[in-house]
């Protein structure tokens, strides 16, 4: 709780945890590590929780690090993200940049574990050689004469088929968001009985072959970030199922070539990341400077009472690749917060104030954290008392 953001990414200063803060970061590393200590804690406490910090950490922040065709990592990431170039860390220069191998020993190794190790630790049995579902995901298992062909869109949907070749016994994640999990077995409904470890168990029985329908149903969760031992501004986030939400910011990507001890192939550039607007037209650099606060999307805050019926989860039927690509959006009531920016912009502007001051009120759409390099995810509070 003092040292996790919400993206699933734990905290840090170098190589320091830190207190949880928007603009706190986390080095990619510590993805690839805690992913492995999830999947060791599953294996030895035999409690479903861990597979769902797993799905949190991988789907959210771990994701949201990467460029979109796999070919840099962000060597630090924050949960809001206006810039990721050579000068916008809070540690040291360079360090927010997206790189193809970052110069350190471990980030652009773990960048390329990450994924399989989680894909790995999808699926864990016990000594009884019992199979366990730890974490949601298209893939195909095998094990014990069972073979499992999964097919989801999880977590973009909470919805699971599993289309089972074999007999035995099978225990099936229920993740703690989950307010009501429906489950049929060969077309019958199965009473969805959770145990003590948060696993619902399925005797597979009879026919060689089962079709398994799972369907969780999650509720937008509004959390209420406590960065107490940080800023102290007590933002906003959004989750729903798996997924945690960020306001997307349009990137610029500027690439360059650093004096590397290796020389880079030219196909294969670092890049400076910078958001796209639309700049003031004048000739005036000052007023240039003033107008910019009318002319970026990205200062905003929300009312702290906010409820989940006050948002709306809209699916899109799309058929590109779902990183970048949302299968699914949510739209959220929200205010414009003129004054919540920074005239001389180089690194993400923290707004002064626990409350901002708003002018007239906005629909955000935000998209999934994995689907964005530069966003917005911890809102500030509006001051609803004193709107502008």
């Amino acid at each position: 709780n003092k040292a996790m953001n919400a993206s699933g990414g734990p905290t840090g200063v170098v190589e320091y945890l830190a207190p949880v803060g928007s603009v706190t970061e986390t080095e990619y590393c510590s993805f690839t590590y805690y992913n492995a200590a999830y999947s060791a804690m599953s294996a030895i406490t035999g409690e479903s929780k861990y597979g769902d910090y797993a799905e949190q950490l991988v789907y959210n922040g771990a994701q949201g690090a990467r460029k979109k065709d796999e070919r840099a990592i962000a060597y630090l990431s924050a949960p809001n993200q206006v810039y990721a170039t050579d000068i916008s860390s809070n540690d040291s220069v360079d360090m927010q940049v997206y790189s193809p191998c970052y110069p350190v020993a471990c980030c652009p190794a773990n960048s390329v574990i990450l994924m399989p190790e989680f894909i790995r630790g999808m699926a864990l049995a016990d000594e009884n050689r019992a199979l366990y579902l730890t974490a949601y995901g298209p893939c195909t298992i095998r094990h014990n004469g069972l073979t499992i062909e999964e097919k989801t869109l999880y977590p973009f949907k909470n919805s699971v088929t599993l289309d089972v070749t074999g007999n035995g016994v099978l225990y099936c994640k229920n993740p703690a968001w989950s307010k009501e999990t429906a489950i049929t077995v060969d077309g019958k409904t199965q009473s969805a009985e959770v145990n003590q470890n948060g696993f619902i168990r399925l005797d597979l029985i009879g026919s060689d072959h089962h079709n398994i329908e799972l369907s969780f149903r999650a509720e937008i969760e509004v959390l209420h970030i406590d960065d107490s031992d940080n800023a102290g501004k007590h933002p906003l986030a959004f989750r729903y199922g798996a997924l945690l939400f960020s306001l997307p910011i349009q990137e610029k990507w500027e690439p360059y070539y650093p004096q590397t001890e290796t020389p880079l192939p030219e196909e294969w550039p670092w890049y400076k990341v910078k958001p796209v607007f639309e700049e003031a037209s004048t000739d005036d650099n000052y007023l240039r400077l003033q107008l910019r606060r009318d002319r970026i999307y990205w200062n905003v805050a929300v009312d702290e009472n906010l409820k989940a019926e006050d948002i709306k989860v809209e699916y899109n039927c799309k058929n590109g690749y779902v990183w970048s690509e949302p299968h699914v959006v949510i739209k959220i009531p929200a205010y414009k917060a003129p004054y919540s920016c920074c005239l001389y912009p180089s690194k993400t502007f923290e707004p002064f104030g626990d409350c901002q001051r708003v002018a007239h009120p906005i629909e955000l759409t935000l998209v999934p954290y994995g689907c964005t390099n530069l966003r917005i995810t911890y809102f500030p509070r509006a001051d609803l008392e004193k709107k502008l």
